[in-house]
């Protein structure tokens, strides 16, 4: 055929990163300070996580309803700041689209991470389920943590806004109809961790080469 390698040292590979990780559940914290006082949310009862931290975060919370982009704010509007946004619904496919959705517009803004709230048809033994899920060790082609998320139920949910002194199901209905604005929630701070444990550091392997074109002028474009 024709074909010239193109990968590594002469060869036809390419080799990315392709280690095994989980979540370290013994690490992973998520902690509300505010209105006098803090408490620490239960991994396993209160959320569950995905992706990673490879330090603590920390930061004031916003609100932003169901997320849609202009309530994020422009580009880096949520720097050091870390984005609350509602997510209806049950794992199908239609939900994970508007999560991934939400997490764009989040990475977008600046945030230092995002929190989702469940609504109420989430129960503790899914939430038991999905926490214990993060912790099995999975590869991750690239080797970067991906953006963090913390999935919280609507009890958590009600204290960290209590602790903000705004009204969470009066803030829940309107973010279900998109009539709200970004809600700061004054004077509460987050501070969370989701680390992970790696148990090793295998690559996987891209075959690569180059099929030269017949045109000598064009043949290496």
């Amino acid at each position: 055929l024709g074909l010239e390698p193109a990968g590594e040292n002469g060869t036809y590979y390419q080799w990315y990163p392709f280690p095994l990780r989980g979540l370290s559940a013994a690490g992973t914290r998520l902690v509300v300070s505010g209105g006098g006082r803090q408490q620490t949310l239960r991994l396993g009862r209160d959320f569950f996580t995905r992706g990673g931290t490879t330090a603590e975060v920390a930061g004031g919370l916003v609100y932003v309803g169901k997320g849609a982009q202009a309530s994020f704010g422009g580009e880096g509007a949520m720097r050091e700041r870390i984005a609350v946004a509602a997510l209806p619904g049950r794992w199908t496919t239609a939900w994970r689209g508007e999560r991934n959705r939400q997490v764009s517009e989040a990475r977008r803004a600046g945030a230092s991470a995002l929190i989702h709230v469940l609504d109420a048809t989430w129960t503790a033994d899914s939430i038991a389920k999905y926490a214990e899920a993060a912790a099995e060790p999975s590869r991750v082609l690239g080797g970067s943590v991906a953006f963090p998320e913390f999935f919280v139920t609507q009890d958590a949910a009600r204290r960290i806004f209590a602790a903000g002194s705004v009204d969470f199901a009066n803030a829940w209905s309107r973010g279900q109809n998109g009539d709200i604005e970004p809600v700061a929630l004054s004077g509460v701070r987050i501070t969370a961790a989701a680390p992970f444990r790696e148990f090793d550091r295998a690559v996987a392997p891209n075959v690569v080469a180059v099929l030269r074109g017949s045109d000598p002028a064009l043949r290496d474009e």
